[in-house]
């Protein structure tokens, strides 16, 4: 990490890991779903103490807090908060916790479920006895799942990888595990530069806004239609109250101004179509409009449980499809994310001046041999 001037230079603190990855859940998340578990259970006390208290994020909705009864419950209902989109959404974990939830950790990567981050504090897993110190058993356990997974040595990286994981998860349409030591980061006290609320919501965008889909896979399976397309299949449900030639001249008009219909979120080109339009439909015809999404957009953390548009997910699969499904997974959504990491990393670092790459090193400018590792 280096530092430079730039637009977001943090907020003075002294903070340790917990504090610092709750500081920034209070500000981005709609909604926490967490059991305890040492060393990570203040990371989701600190959030509820700031809810519990009226707190709001960055876009003024007030959280949700909710703690079942074990680990795999808190997983489990975490998923199904993240599929209802719209929303940053989180867990915090750690150690056993994360074993005893690893069923509902790979059900949570393979459904895409885009701007869910797991907080982990991890731990040693317990062998011969109980041991609640720094050890990386519970991360090595999540990479066969499929999260991506984030390393801070610090509460600083702490922090500021909390915010670059959200922003992967929701461009990835993967799950972050935003991870640091237990107790040598979570509870260390450090002096560290937060991120400011406004830097977040500028860097982040809100979660029920659109974006143009970033991959050619994501705009298959989530991007809209088009604004031009629910304007024709409008006018095909009431070709009858138009006439022959209004109707023609409609889609005409249509086709050879597409690129600029499509962005017309405000509506400037409704006037000119309503010559053609009975007036009894003129303010419907504008809803449809205005209301259309532009083509090739999705939500930034879309909805894949939406009770006014109801679908399935999660059916059973014979061999061939479930394979597919597999390899798809690692071939369209799984091999962008190295990509992502570093846009995203590189967009922080413009507005903060702390720079981030996902290979870091250390005195390697004059060195002879160096040795590469997983983060610890």
């Amino acid at each position: 990490m280096k530092t430079s001037q730039a637009k977001y230079p943090g907020i003075p603190n002294v903070i340790h890991g917990n504090g610092a990855v709750a500081y920034v859940m209070n500000h981005v998340c709609g909604g926490v779903i967490g059991y305890p578990i040492t060393p990570s259970t203040e990371i989701a006390e600190i959030y509820e103490a700031f809810r519990a208290e009226g707190g709001v994020n960055v876009w003024g909705k007030h959280p949700f807090f909710f703690g079942p009864e074990g680990e795999h419950s808190a997983q489990s209902g975490a998923l199904g908060a993240a599929l209802t989109g719209g929303q940053f959404i989180s867990n915090a974990s750690s150690s056993q916790g994360i074993l005893y939830a690893l069923e509902s950790h790979y059900v949570t990567v393979g459904k895409k479920v885009g701007g869910f981050v797991l907080q982990v504090a991890a731990r040693v897993v317990s062998k011969h006895s109980l041991n609640v110190m720094a050890g990386h058993d519970d991360v090595y356990a999540l990479m066969s799942s499929g999260y991506t997974i984030l390393f801070g040595a610090n509460p600083q990286e702490a922090a500021d990888l909390a915010a670059i994981s959200y922003r992967v998860a929701s461009l990835s349409l993967i799950p972050v595990a935003n991870a640091m030591d237990g107790f040598a980061t979570s509870h260390m006290l450090c002096e560290a530069l937060m991120p400011e609320p406004e830097l977040l919501a500028e860097y982040l965008g809100d979660p029920a806004g659109r974006i143009k889909a970033p991959t050619l896979a994501q705009e298959m399976l989530y991007g809209a239609k088009g604004r031009v397309a629910q304007l024709q299949q409008y006018l095909a449900r009431h070709g009858a109250d138009l006439t022959d030639k209004d109707l023609s001249k409609l889609n005409a008009f249509l086709e050879a101004n597409a690129a600029k219909v499509e962005q017309d979120n405000a509506g400037k080109l409704v006037a000119q179509t309503l010559i053609w339009l009975p007036e009894e439909l003129h303010a419907q015809w504008r809803r449809q409009w205005v209301n259309a999404f532009e083509k090739g957009t999705r939500q930034l953390v879309p909805a894949l449980v939406d009770v006014n548009n109801p679908g399935l997910t999660g059916a059973v699969q014979n061999q061939a499809d479930f394979q597919a499904g597999v390899a798809d997974h690692r071939t369209h959504f799984a091999s962008a994310v190295p990509a992502i990491v570093r846009q995203t990393m590189d967009e922080y670092s413009a507005l903060t001046g702390r720079t981030y790459a996902p290979l870091q090193s250390f005195m390697c400018e004059d060195a002879d041999c160096v040795m590469v590792g997983l983060h610890g």
